[in-house]
């Protein structure tokens, strides 16, 4: 019953409408909403709820009461920042609208949704307000020091990457980028390829999940695993000699 609550509390503030939440969302919840699924929070949040937009609110809302000096009031998400300035977002009809979606723990950074034709976050430091773009959501490593995403894309007109952050003090810096637009798979039937789902195996090894395209036209998935050595990070490809 709190979770209902608090879903029609903020659906109520909010100026963009769950209908035209979901479809700015509906394209990439098929494999987003996986990464969501790494926070517990969320997840419980998400608890039986089919709609992505009703996904989004419920996060939200289960975030903000976690936090209740941050507010989404009347179509304006307001972050209190810990050197005594305040951030503001306000939804828009015309470009979009906002979703808290709490701290990356243990790290300094909030995490907000921004969904409009297409979805991306900004993680802002808690103190001084410094902010990063990110199109996927943050998959934080073991040891707290590097922070991956994985973003596929088929169309062209959008990153289509994994890309690994490192922890710099306050700020994020990118520490490798794997570009699936000029990467060229290993295997030479294969056309394109697309990333998604990053999993840390440990500090320095992380496992993506691959969907293909065989130059036949045929489609497959297997993984990708990015393991760093000697500060250098480098892709090895599953062999498709055993799928």
């Amino acid at each position: 019953m709190p979770r209902v609550f608090l879903i029609i509390v903020l659906v109520a503030a909010g100026s963009i409408s769950l209908a035209n939440e979901e479809t700015q969302y509906s394209e990439r919840s098929s494999w987003d909403r996986e990464g969501w699924n790494a926070s517990p929070i969320i997840r419980e949040a998400c608890s039986g709820i089919d709609r992505w937009a009703l996904c989004g609110a419920a996060a939200e809302s289960a975030f903000l009461f976690l936090h209740p000096t941050i507010t989404h009031q009347s179509g304006v998400l307001r972050i209190p920042l810990a050197n005594g300035k305040e951030l503001s977002f306000k939804d828009s009809q015309d470009t979009g609208g906002y979703r808290y979606l709490g701290m990356i723990s243990p790290l300094p950074f909030h995490l907000v949704l921004f969904a409009y034709e297409e979805t991306s976050y900004a993680m802002i430091n808690s103190k001084t307000g410094w902010s990063i773009s990110i199109d996927a959501f943050p998959v934080v490593s073991p040891n707290n020091k590097f922070i991956a995403t994985a973003i596929p894309d088929w169309r062209g007109d959008r990153p289509n990457a994994i890309q690994i952050l490192s922890v710099v003090g306050d700020t994020l810096r990118l520490d490798y980028l794997l570009d699936a637009w000029k990467a060229a798979h290993p295997d030479t039937n294969i056309s394109a390829w697309a990333p998604k789902h990053a999993t840390w195996l440990g500090n320095d090894s992380l496992r993506c999940d691959v969907s293909f395209l065989r130059k036949d036209q045929s489609l497959g998935d297997h993984y990708v695993f990015v393991v760093r050595s000697s500060d250098e990070w480098e892709p090895h490809f599953e062999d498709q000699s055993n799928r």
